[in-house]
């Protein structure tokens, strides 16, 4: 019986010597594939990225890179500064990368615009099938943005929490889904917030023809693109806005289509900016007052069918609202 035991020790730090081993090799590898990586980046897509204290670890099961004070330079002049970037893989998981940043953010444009984000958690993930990015996904939590936009003064917004979700349709290879959702937004700093209560939204959208057009409006439009909207919500206090419909871009840059939106409760949004003591946001009241005043009733709702066509008119079934300009 103590054979059988010595065996099995043996056999122990066998297996785990060589995966440690496996581990090492991996480790040494992935060293010497983080420069060509960034210089790749750099030279076909105009990203700079730089990784200036970098550091490997996650032994036994995982394969984490860190990067303490990286820096992100877009081909527009954007200038992005992070705290820390951590990439990680799972050895059980190997289509699966996770990228999480920490706080803070600074982000300056080339006009001068700056921009600073902290936040509890950000983190970012993509999932691969076979060598195709499969999905794409970001998750933050306590998000806090302040800045300043050139030439438009400061600005102030938060969320308890946000996330979005990118991914291909597998049954049509040419098109992208979208999801994204937040809630608690705020806009502005107490007490001078923008809207009357905390924010909850989502969206659930599509692109088609997305992945066969060549990266800008116009040839997306060439294409035939769509945008499928099958669910956009805002809820404010008892309020909730739902938009739902499709819409594209014509060849000479104006957008078409059509969307329904819906309207719950929208007379408490007026008892919701009394309660709080705050004047409601000119694009939210005109919304709530199109719907009481426009509005069909459905159903205990308010329903305003809204289209966009020749030539960028707007109207609202007969009514004519006026025209958006084109896009491109």
């Amino acid at each position: 019986m103590r054979g059988k035991w010595i065996a099995l020790a043996g056999a122990i730090v066998v297996v785990a010597g060589g995966w440690t081993g496996a581990w090492l090799y991996a480790r040494h590898w992935l060293a010497g594939q983080v420069e060509p990586f960034l210089t790749d980046l750099e030279r076909n897509a105009g990203v700079r990225l730089t990784c200036p204290q970098r550091e490997i670890s996650g032994w036994p099961f995982r394969m984490d890179l860190t990067c303490l004070h990286p820096t992100v330079d877009m081909p527009d002049g954007t200038h992005v500064e992070m705290a820390r970037l951590v990439g990680t893989g799972v050895i059980d998981d190997w289509h699966l990368l996770r990228f999480a940043v920490e706080a803070p953010v600074r982000v300056a444009a080339p006009d001068g615009s700056t921009a600073v984000a902290t936040f509890s958690s950000l983190v970012a993930s993509l999932r691969f099938e076979k060598e195709r990015l499969e999905r794409l996904s970001l998750a933050g939590d306590g998000l806090d943005v302040e800045g300043e936009v050139a030439g438009a003064g400061r600005f102030a917004t938060a969320m308890a929490h946000a996330e979005a979700h990118v991914r291909g349709n597998p049954d049509q290879p040419e098109d992208a889904d979208l999801a994204a959702s937040f809630k608690g937004l705020t806009i502005g700093r107490a007490p001078d917030t923008l809207l009357p209560a905390p924010a909850d939204g989502s969206a659930d959208l599509s692109l088609t023809k997305v992945m066969v057009a060549g990266g800008d409006l116009p040839s997306w439009s060439a294409a035939g693109g769509q945008l499928l909207v099958r669910d956009v919500t805002l809820s404010l206090g008892e309020t909730t806005f739902k938009a739902v419909g499709q819409g594209g871009v014509d060849a000479d840059g104006y957008p078409t289509g059509s969307v329904t939106l819906t309207g719950h409760k929208p007379e408490a949004l007026i008892a919701l900016a009394k309660t709080s003591g705050k004047p409601l946001n000119p694009a939210v009241a005109g919304l709530g007052t199109a719907m009481l005043l426009m509005g069909k009733p459905v159903n205990g709702d308010r329903q305003i069918d809204l289209s966009i066509a020749d030539g960028g008119k707007v109207s609202a079934g007969a009514m004519a609202l006026g025209r958006v300009a084109p896009l491109f």
